[in-house]
């Protein structure tokens, strides 16, 4: 731990010569619930925005570097070694998102380097053993299943070690090829720069993750994310002079490493956190009568404060309580009370008469009560039934093809779907609503207050 805040006191200390608002801010973060999470983030949109390093007023602009890459990409236009690439009209030199400092410059991504696509395969193609493996976009994060190929194929459908490449579908973001020569799939996009001596590809990978950031926050938590060529061309990169953008890598790695130490205690904090929490939710579970429960449970009461710092705590605390009810723990048991057995009697008589008179459908035959495998100890009043014992009827709503999209209008017949049901309760959206004739059309399904509702999908 020591060597963790001997970590953290120059950076914040730097942090605060910078610009003094971000030494708390950073303080605030590495402590919070998921703070170094947001701490990199936070780190990554300091350093695009030239925050994390002062500027030397001795390095070459960014207008001159940029006016020298922009003479090379045009040498290559006219020599016939590369295509123009298309950018859109709208794209104008006073469109910036954010204050960049003075010696930096706003530029396309298509000024800096060229999009190279990747190759698409014919499923015969793809190999179990050849020559060059072909790389995935499932590579890239979770699959480590390889194909392979044995064809001869142009260099720039080949990506090799340091390499800046870019996902652009599904799975999204930038990385830089650490693995052998490899042949990228058409999912890549291999960002290839125009003037090698001018660019630094840690610097734009470290844009391009915060520019990620960015679209997939923008997108409201969409996983599946897609982005065209020509959009990606367009992207603005704020381009700092090479020797501060080698500076401002140096930088980021030093901020991120100690966020890896800030993670590391932070895991080990968690992992020490819920096992005490398991422990003690543990001993509530174990009671074996409501007095033994209200004696365990004035124990974790105790530590409320300790225990329940932290969203994780609260649902397992709600998920105990609900264990608790259903086991019979919470109240205790009136002897002058009937029984579940009367009860369900009670229940079979009711539903013979509907069945009698018709109201009901006569059940297929099925096991007795008695047969139910007890999952746990219950009060002697109690007793195990299926569900279908003291229910009328299970039935699922009408499936998607009854209702289209061209169906909704703004604020008719409420629409329930499983979106709608999040933790326990039911948030309903007015525009997922029909008119009454389609209400009419369905109302086989139409719900009654007090229905009980199971999504069979999604959030339960």
């Amino acid at each position: 731990m020591s060597a963790v805040l001997e970590a953290r006191e120059p950076t914040a200390r730097y942090l605060q010569v910078v610009q003094p608002a971000l030494a708390k801010q950073f303080g605030l973060l590495a402590t919070a619930p998921g703070g170094v999470t947001r701490l990199r983030e936070l780190i990554l949109r300091l350093a695009v925005q030239g925050k994390v390093v002062p500027q030397d007023p001795t390095d070459e602009t960014a207008h001159e570097s940029l006016e020298k890459v922009r003479g090379e990409r045009d040498h290559l236009i006219e020599t016939g070694t590369v295509k123009p690439p298309r950018l859109p009209k709208d794209v104008v030199e006073d469109e910036a998102p954010y204050e960049i400092p003075a010696s930096w410059c706003w530029a396309p991504l298509a000024d800096l380097v060229r999009v190279l696509n990747g190759r698409a395969y014919a499923k015969h193609e793809l190999l179990d053993a050849g020559p060059t493996p072909v790389l995935r976009v499932g590579n890239l994060f979770t699959s480590n299943h390889w194909y392979y190929s044995n064809l001869s194929l142009e260099p720039d459908k080949l990506c090799k070690p340091g390499d800046l490449l870019f996902a652009w579908s599904a799975s999204f973001g930038p990385f830089i090829w650490d693995g052998p020569e490899a042949i990228f799939h058409y999912h890549i996009w291999k960002l290839d720069p125009i003037a090698p001596q001018l660019f630094d590809t840690k610097y734009l990978h470290l844009f391009l993750r915060e520019k990620t950031a960015e679209i997939k926050a923008d997108g409201h938590g969409v996983s599946m994310v897609h982005l065209t060529k020509e959009k990606m061309e367009r992207i603005r990169v704020p381009w700092p002079p090479l020797a501060e953008q080698a500076r401002i890598v140096a930088r980021v790695d030093e901020l991120m490493r100690l966020c890896d130490a800030l993670e590391a205690k932070g895991r080990l904090e968690a992992e020490l956190h819920a096992r005490l929490l398991g422990t003690l939710l543990g001993t509530l579970t174990d009671s074996s009568t409501p007095e033994e429960l209200a004696a365990n449970w004035q124990r974790v009461a105790d530590h409320f404060d300790l225990l329940l710092d932290r969203p994780e705590a609260v649902d397992a605390l709600e998920q105990t309580i609900l264990q608790l009810a259903v086991r019979g723990l919470l109240v205790p048991q009136d002897p002058s009370e009937k029984s579940a057995g009367e009860l369900l009697a009670r229940i079979a008589a009711d539903r013979s008469r509907q069945i009698a008179e018709g109201m009901l459908a006569k059940r297929p035959a099925a096991g007795t009560s008695s047969e139910v495998v007890a999952p746990f100890e219950i009060p002697p009043s109690w007793q195990w039934v299926e569900f279908s014992d003291y229910i009328h009827e299970l039935c699922t709503g009408p499936f998607g093809s009854v209702i289209h999209k061209e169906d909704y209008v703004q604020g008719g017949v409420p629409l329930l779907n499983p979106s709608h049901m999040i933790r326990g309760e039911i948030r309903h959206d007015p525009s997922i609503s029909v008119p009454q004739t389609t209400a009419d059309r369905l109302s086989a399904y139409r719900l009654s207050a007090g229905d009980v509702l199971l999504a069979r999908r999604g959030e339960v």
